[in-house]
């Protein structure tokens, strides 16, 4: 069984506990007050010897100023030339995303298409091809999560009255069983 916390020595101590007292009863289980909680002796055991390691391995993990400093003047470079780079294939993606668009609405394409296809027995798609949208996507998506206002999402202030939104609804599934 193990022993409640004993008070430490530069702390007033807490009035005895009454014999049969519910504190009492949880006393003899091996629990103590610490505020409004009960809890194990063990607890502050694990707290009081781990703490200290686990700070100093937080510590560890950090890194140091200087370094931190040159990191962010790299990836700043880094980000300026990639920002660079979008901007310069951004209006080439979206005049060949354009020209798909005009080349889509062409009543002549669609018919040459679907000739394609029947001569063929084939697929024959108008584009952008996967690679190209993916290409897109992938520029998209880096500059939406690597962008330096993403990293420090800024917390929304909650007012006392404001209600969580609502889950959206569930579509009824068509048939049901």
């Amino acid at each position: 069984m193990t022993r409640p916390v004993q008070a430490a020595a530069d702390q007033p101590s807490a009035p005895p506990l009454a014999k049969g007292s519910p504190e009492e009863k949880l006393n003899t289980r091996g629990l103590s007050r610490s505020g409004v909680y009960f809890v194990l002796a063990c607890e502050a055991e694990i707290l009081g010897d781990n703490s200290s390691r686990v700070v100093e391995a937080r510590r560890a993990q950090q890194i140091p100023a200087e370094r931190k400093e040159e990191l962010v003047r790299d990836f700043k470079a880094k980000w300026s030339d990639f920002l660079k780079a979008t901007d310069e294939l951004t209006p080439l993606f979206d005049k060949a995303l354009g020209d798909y668009r005009q080349l889509e609405g062409d009543p002549s394409v669609k018919e040459t298409l679907a000739e394609v296809r029947r001569s063929t027995k084939a697929a024959a798609l108008l584009g952008p091809s996967r690679n190209l949208r993916k290409a897109i996507d992938t520029i998209k998506e880096a500059r939406r999560t690597y962008a330096p206002e993403s990293a420090a999402p800024k917390k929304k202030a909650r007012s006392a009255n404001a209600r969580p939104a609502a889950a959206p609804k569930k579509k009824e599934q068509a048939t049901k069983r």
